[in-house]
Formats: structure tokens, sequence, C-alpha cells
């Protein structure tokens, strides 16, 4: 929430994995931070990043790239309910962020992961281009139980 220039994010411990994804992957670059404390002070782990590039090549790599940051930033353990855990989020979320954007497209997504201990959220927020002047945003939410 914005207060004049003043930005206020104030979050409980009954934050759910999939708001507290949300948050993170569309906020700002002046906000991130301030959303990131607010996720950190209630003990929730989490990523994000961007990723741009064609849509048909993303497809192929996101899962492999969001894994890789998750388990680069302790988000998730190593181990195979973890790992399986995110990948079937990514793919939910992937489902709803692509379903209808051309192949040919240009993304620029910025991707958070949020971890409960008991479930994993992955949001993919951006925008995707069949032409410059046809630029719009997208959205894509996946939660899977760890």
């Amino acid at each position: 929430m914005r207060e004049g220039n003043l930005i206020v994010f104030d979050i409980t411990e009954n934050i759910d994995v999939e708001r507290a994804a949300i948050w993170l992957a569309t906020s700002r670059s002046e906000e991130e931070e301030i959303v990131k404390r607010a996720l950190k002070k209630v003990g929730l782990k989490f990523c994000a990043f961007e990723i741009g590039g064609m849509n048909d090549d993303l497809r192929r790599k996101l899962a492999v790239q969001v894994v890789g940051a998750c388990l680069k930033h302790g988000v998730i353990r190593e181990v195979k309910s973890e790992v399986h855990a995110v990948i079937h989020a990514v793919l939910e979320a992937q489902r709803g962020l692509l379903a209808d954007a051309p192949l040919s497209s240009s993304l620029l997504l910025k991707i958070a992961v949020v971890n409960d201990g008991q479930w994993v959220g992955v949001c993919m927020f951006g925008e995707s281009a069949f032409h410059l002047l046809t630029n719009h945003r997208r959205i894509g939410l996946g939660v899977m139980h760890l």
C-alpha cells in the first residue's frame, strides 16, 4: 500500500503462499525489498528472479530454472518431494500464464516462489508480446503441497 511516497507493507503469520508469491512477483524493484523483509519477518522462505526469451524456449526451461533458483536460495531442500512439488507448481503456473500465448511471442517474466514449510507457491508475472505494439501483462499461479 502506498501513502504518498512511503510504501507500507504489513503481513501476519497467517499469510498464505499464494498471496505472498503474487505480492513478490508483482512488486516493482523499489517495492521488492520491502516485500522480502515482510516475508522474512514471518518466517517464509522465498526467492524471486527475472527471465526472458521466446515463449517456446522458455516453456522448455522454466521448471529447471525455478528449481535451480529455489535450491540456490534455500527455498527448498534437495529432496525428491520438494523438487517434485516445485515442478508441479511451475507447470500449473505455466498453464495459467501461457495457455493462449503464441509460441513465437516474446516474454519477460518475474518469477517468485514462496515456501511456508507445508505449501509452495509459484507466481509468474510479466509481459508478453507477439509484436512490440501488442505488449500486455500476464500472470500465472501454481500451488503444491510439499
